[in-house]
Order: structure tokens, then sequence, then C-alpha cells
């Protein structure tokens, strides 16, 4: 009965400790996490803007090929 006492404060103890070594090793609390993030955002801020880009640019060809198509129907 002792024994089994003593594993289950050894499992107990061991699971605190880890779950509040989780806790303080979340992702942003270095300036290295907060300097990944960062360069993140950027980076798909990046992406987004390229592709409104490119949809404006296809969206300008449609409509430069749709007045073409009505001037050659003239």
């Amino acid at each position: 009965m002792t024994m089994k006492f003593l594993f289950r404060t050894l499992l107990i103890y061991t699971a605190g400790l880890s779950m509040s070594l989780a806790q303080t090793t979340d992702i942003g609390d270095s300036p290295v996490d907060a300097t990944i993030s960062e360069r993140e955002r950027l980076g798909n801020q990046r992406i987004q803007i390229e592709a409104e880009m490119r949809a404006r640019e296809e969206q300008r060809r449609l409509e430069e090929a749709e007045e073409a198509r009505l001037r050659a129907a003239e």
C-alpha cells in the first residue's frame, strides 16, 4: 500500500511539474518568438497583397477582353 501511495504521488508530481513547464514556455514568451510572429504576420500580409494585385490585374484583363469583344461585335 505504501508503494502505491508513493508511486501515485510521484505520478501526480511529475504531471504537475510538466504542466507548469508547458505553461511557462508558451509561444510568444521570448523576443525570438515575437520576432518570428512578426515575420509570419508580414509574410502573410505580403502574400495577401500580392494575391489582391493579381486579382485586380486579372479583372482588368477580363474587362479589356470584354471591351474588345464588344468592339469587334459592332
